[in-house]
């Protein structure tokens, strides 16, 4: 594996968040899959449930 693709997927473990999921209806561990867009101080990721497996747009404000 190199090196940037190690750190990627250290960050995005890191960033991981537990969230309602909405397809699963439980409290779970959710993990940032992929970055849709940044404007404006605002990113729209992709966030995937660790428990199962949906995913669903999540928003974070800078």
């Amino acid at each position: 594996m190199q090196a940037d693709e190690l750190a990627f997927l250290e960050e995005m473990i890191e960033s991981a968040e537990l969230l309602d999921c909405t397809a699963c209806g439980e409290d779970t561990l959710h993990v940032h899959e992929e970055v849709n867009s940044i404007a404006g101080g605002v990113t729209e990721v992709i966030m995937r449930c660790a428990s199962c497996l949906s995913t669903r747009p999540h928003l974070l404000i800078d």
